[in-house]
C-alpha cells in the first residue's frame, strides 16, 4: 500500500533520509516529482520544467497552485487548497463539494459529510461514490440495447445486405450477408464504466474500495474497455428513460477518466494524478453558482465571454479578445466579474490590498468594452481581512461612471455561496464611496 500523506497548497513536505513520519525519502521524492512533471504536461500548465505542479527542491518538496492527488510507487500525497482556520476533514470536504457544484457530479452534502469521515484521502471518496453509483443500477441489472449486426450467415437472419451479397459475396453464394439487431450488453455506457472500474482498481487504496472495485469488476464480466490511449467517444452517449439511471455514475466515470482538469495517468505504470489548477477551479465553482442564482434575479449568465475585443484595425478587423469569466447581463445593470484564486492583503498600507496592477489594468480594458458599470474582482475570503465576505473596498474609475470593486466570498462554506453570490449581485451602485482608480496609474 501507498505511504499516504497529506500536503497544503503552498505547504512542504520535509525530504528526510531517516523516514521520519510525514517525510519523503530522496527517491520518493524523485518519483513524485517525475509523475507531478508529466501530470503538468498534460495538464498544460508549463513546459514540464517550470515546476507549476510541485517544485523539487534540495531538503523538500513544495505544492503550488494545484490540488488533488499525486501517486507514485510506494507513495501517494493529497494537496488540498490553502483555507485558513480549518481542519483536513473539513478542507476535504469544501475541495469535493467545490468539484461536485464545478463538475455537475451528483454528491449530495449528507452523503459527502459520511463519505469524508469514512475515506482519508480525496481519491477515495470519489471512488466510493462510483462503486455505490454502479452498484446501484446493476443491482437493478445489467443495461442492455440492441446493437447492429453485420454478419455472413449460411441461412438468412434479419435483412439481406444487398451490396455487400453481390460484391463482397458473389463468389460465395452459400453465404448469406445479414444484417441484423442483436440485443448485447457490451455497449457504450457499460464500456465506459468497466474502463473505469478496470483504472480504478490500480489506484484505489483503501480496502474497502478495493474490495468494491474487484466485485464490481466480476459484475460487469464480458464487457471490453478502452484501452488507454484509445479515444472514449462521449459525445455518442445517448441517455433516455430506459437508461436514465446510468447518468450519475456515467458523470463520475467522465470526471475521472477525461476530466478537463485533470489527467489520470503520467505514463506507463510509472504513477497517477488526479489535479486541479486552483484559479481555473475557483473560477468554474463560483461561475455555476452564478447560473443557479440567475433565474431568481432575471439575469443570464454568460460564463468565460462574451468575446469584445479591446483594438480594430483600420480596416475594421478586431485585436486583442477579451473574455470575462463571468458576465451577469440584467435588464436593469450588467455586472462583470473576474475571479482570482489569491490572498488579499487587509494590511496593506495603500489600500490596494495587496491586487495587482495587471488586474487592475484589465478591468480598466473590461469598462473601455463592455457596458457593465460594475466590474467585480472576486477573491477568496479569509480570517485576516477587516470586513465579512462581500465588498470589502469599491473605487470610481476616472472620468466614468463605473466602479471597480475588491470582493470575497467564503468557499470554507460551501453551501452558502450561491447566497453570498446573490446578495454581491443585489448591492447597489454607487460611485460615490470613498476611492479612485486612475486609468494613467
Amino acid at each position: 500500500m501507498n505511504k499516504p500523506l497529506t500536503l497544503r497548497e503552498w505547504g512542504y513536505l520535509p525530504i528526510s533520509t531517516t523516514q521520519e513520519d510525514g517525510s519523503l525519502s530522496p527517491d520518493e521524492a524523485d518519483r513524485l516529482h517525475a509523475v507531478a512533471q508529466a501530470a503538468e504536461r498534460e495538464l498544460r500548465l508549463g513546459s514540464g520544467e517550470s515546476d507549476r505542479v510541485l517544485q523539487h527542491l534540495r531538503t523538500r518538496v513544495r505544492a503550488q497552485q494545484v490540488v488533488g492527488i499525486l501517486a507514485a510507487p510506494g507513495i501517494a500525497v493529497e494537496i488540498l487548497p490553502k483555507i485558513d482556520g480549518q481542519s483536513e476533514e473539513v478542507v476535504r470536504h469544501v475541495l469535493v463539494e467545490m468539484l461536485a457544484q464545478a463538475f455537475n457530479l451528483p454528491i449530495a452534502r449528507g452523503r459527502l459529510a459520511e463519505l469524508s469521515r469514512q475515506h482519508r484521502h480525496l481519491l477515495e471518496i470519489i471512488i466510493a461514490l462510483f462503486c455505490e453509483l454502479v452498484f446501484r443500477v446493476l443491482h437493478r441489472g445489467m443495461p442492455r440495447a440492441y446493437v447492429a449486426q453485420f454478419e455472413d450467415l449460411p441461412s438468412l437472419r434479419g435483412k439481406l445486405d444487398i451490396h455487400r451479397q453481390f460484391s463482397t459475396l458473389a463468389a460465395s453464394p452459400q453465404k448469406l450477408a445479414c444484417h441484423f439487431d442483436e440485443l448485447s450488453n457490451d455497449i457504450l455506457p457499460n464500456r465506459i464504466l468497466k474502463t473505469a472500474i478496470a483504472r480504478l482498481r490500480g489506484e484505489a487504496r483503501d480496502p474497502r474500495n478495493q474490495r468494491h472495485l474487484a466485485e464490481l469488476d466480476f459484475m460487469i464480466e464480458g464487457i471490453r474497455p478502452f484501452a488507454r490511449g484509445e479515444q472514449i467517444p462521449f459525445q455518442r452517449l445517448v441517455l433516455d428513460r430506459t437508461n436514465e439511471g446510468l447518468r450519475d455514475p456515467l458523470e463520475i466515470a467522465r470526471f475521472l477518466i477525461t476530466g478537463s482538469y485533470q489527467t489520470t495517468s503520467s505514463g506507463s505504470g510509472r504513477g497517477f494524478a488526479l489535479l486541479f489548477e486552483m484559479n481555473t477551479l475557483f473560477e468554474e465553482f463560483v461561475g455555476r453558482a452564478a447560473q443557479r442564482v440567475s433565474a431568481h434575479h432575471g439575469a443570464f449568465v454568460h460564463l468565460q465571454g462574451p468575446r469584445n475585443h479591446v483594438l480594430h484595425r483600420a480596416d475594421g478587423r478586431p485585436l486583442f479578445a477579451t473574455r470575462p469569466d463571468i458576465y451577469w447581463a440584467h435588464p436593469v445593470a450588467d455586472i462583470l466579474v473576474d475571479t482570482k484564486w489569491k490572498r488579499l492583503d487587509a494590511s496593506d498600507s495603500d489600500g490596494r490590498m495587496g491586487v495587482s496592477q495587471g488586474d487592475i489594468y484589465q478591468m480598466m480594458a473590461y469598462a473601455h468594452v463592455y457596458p457593465a458599470r460594475r466590474m467585480v474582482l472576486l477573491y477568496p475570503h479569509h480570517s485576516g481581512l477587516k470586513k465579512p465576505a462581500g465588498t470589502q473596498a469599491r473605487f470610481s474609475i476616472a472620468r466614468s461612471d463605473k466602479t471597480v470593486e475588491i470582493a470575497t466570498i467564503d468557499v470554507s462554506r460551501p453551501d452558502r455561496v450561491q447566497e453570498h453570490f446573490s446578495a454581491l449581485m443585489r448591492e447597489k451602485h454607487d460611485t460615490r464611496e470613498a476611492g479612485f482608480v486612475d486609468t494613467a496609474a
